[in-house]
């Protein structure tokens, strides 16, 4: 079961990092790992889905809380507080928070989240390190991976 949510949160990562959902469709190799209910969350949070625009740190972090609820069957009692102070405009705003509680993102200062930025493969790695630490999910098999701009990361 983990190995199967790791594997769609990264596919989501890797696709959604680059591209995000209203126009098109999803390319073929990542219709399979696109559920269906990405796409009703999406629209339930008022989010035009266009797989070819870069996801925004709001919207992965809305991903990331979905996953992490995924892998834990729920979510724990959390005292949320709004600590950053550029959110709460849009419905997808209203995760920011919860996530950050819960210790899974961090803001890009102590009073901003910049929620509209494309999110960087960076940022979505270290939610992903994160939601992992906090459910206390170790990954089977964990190796070593490189990128040739790894220096960059």
């Amino acid at each position: 079961m983990l190995k199967k949510v790791l594997c769609i949160a990264m596919a989501m990562a890797l696709c959604l990092g680059v591209t995000a959902f209203a126009g098109g469709e999803p390319s073929d190799w990542a219709k399979g790992e696109i559920k269906s209910e990405y796409t009703q969350m999406f629209a339930n949070m008022g989010i035009a889905l266009d797989y070819q625009r870069p996801i925004t740190r709001a919207e992965f972090a809305m991903l990331a809380f979905d996953v992490y609820g995924d892998i834990n069957g729920g979510y724990p009692k959390i005292e949320v507080k709004k600590v950053f102070q550029d959110i709460g405009a849009e419905k997808v705003d209203t995760i920011i928070p919860m996530v950050a509680a819960l210790g899974i993102v961090n803001g890009v200062s102590e009073t901003q989240f910049n929620p509209k930025a494309p999110i960087t493969r960076e940022q979505i790695a270290a939610m992903v390190i994160r939601a992992l630490a906090i459910s206390g999910k170790e990954i089977e098999g964990e190796k070593e991976i490189s990128f040739t701009d790894s220096d960059q990361i």
